[in-house]
């Protein structure tokens, strides 16, 4: 899945049905923060097996990178 519509659009092969940001506003939620995520991670262990979309700032969206968290070995990655 890409992060927004925009990598959704620049997607030339294999363009997934939807972006992380358009799936969370059809459900009426947002993405975590960088911050909320790493909070969250301190009242349990999520994201063991798989990672969640973060919000990435303007900068990151500008080279086309997004940001997603998990926890591996014991740590929070983001």
């Amino acid at each position: 899945m890409c992060y927004d519509r925009e990598g959704l659009k620049s997607r030339k092969e294999h363009r997934p049905e939807t972006s992380a940001l358009d799936m969370a506003a059809a459900m009426g939620l947002e993405l975590l923060t960088e911050g909320q995520c790493r909070e969250l991670q301190q009242l349990g262990e999520f994201d063991t097996k798989s990672s969640s979309w973060v919000v990435a700032p303007a900068d990151s969206r500008k080279l086309g990178d997004g940001l997603f968290g998990n926890r591996r070995y014991g740590r929070v990655f983001i």
